[in-house]
């Protein structure tokens, strides 16, 4: 098995499937920064995107099956170096690719299931006022979360786009992918601070947002999680 997924062919895949989850992570976080601008500029762009990205062949090959792929060639490559007990220090900016790839493995799969489990289950479309419930019920668990999320996101696909291109043979300026590479932190940090401006529009402190479905999000979330979870039933 070992001569057949070689760490070179790990590395290939690796990255071909990275690439193509991309395709839908940019949207996503593009969804994500519209929240600069309200909630309707939100769900609007929400609904035109999802009509491309949930076409089911587009759904399975180029989420799931990009995303599944993708973890697999690091999970292999993962226990390799610790078979081989590699002591060797890696750089900064690939130690960080690694971590935010840590933190994308542990919460990507209740991320899927908890924005795909309503329309699911008959409750409608995630959109961003299920967002912001989740953020008004639960601040000390989704604000740092969702900052979390966004923050390994931006890196690891900004990282992973380098690494790509040096993989490839494609050559980059210094300021991308040299010691200091100014422009590639300097693209994070402006991202992330977007970002991270954009979760707070979303928790509603930048412009009001339309908290009609409140209820019925409410009724989703008694039917599906345990009352304990839940603050509205735990009020005195």
């Amino acid at each position: 098995m070992s001569n057949i997924l070689t760490d070179r062919r790990l590395l290939t895949g690796q990255i071909i499937s990275g690439l193509t989850f991309a395709t839908f992570l940019i949207i996503h976080i593009a969804n994500t920064l519209t929240a600069l601008w309200g909630q309707k500029a939100y769900d609007a762009y929400q609904t035109s995107a999802r009509q491309a990205y949930q076409i089911p062949i587009i759904e399975i090959g180029v989420i799931f099956l990009a995303l599944g792929l993708h973890a697999f060639c690091s999970l292999v490559r993962i226990a390799r170096r610790w078979k081989r007990k590699e002591t060797t220090t890696v750089p900064l900016r690939l130690r960080l690719h690694r971590y935010s790839a840590w933190y994308l493995l542990l919460v990507i799969l209740g991320h899927i299931v908890a924005t795909r489990s309503p329309a699911v289950l008959g409750s409608g479309a995630v959109d961003m006022a299920f967002l912001t419930f989740s953020l008004q019920y639960w601040p000390w668990f989704f604000y740092p979360y969702y900052f979390g999320f966004f923050l390994a996101g931006i890196y690891h696909l900004l990282n992973g786009l380098v690494i790509a291109c040096a993989h490839f043979g494609l050559r980059l300026p210094q300021a991308v992918h040299g010691a200091r590479a100014y422009a590639f932190w300097s693209v994070v940090a402006v991202l992330v601070t977007a970002g991270w401006l954009s979760i707070l529009s979303m928790g509603g402190l930048f412009k009001p947002v339309d908290t009609t479905r409140f209820a019925q999000y409410r009724t989703f979330y008694e039917a599906h999680a345990p009352h304990w979870l839940l603050p509205w039933k735990n009020k005195p």
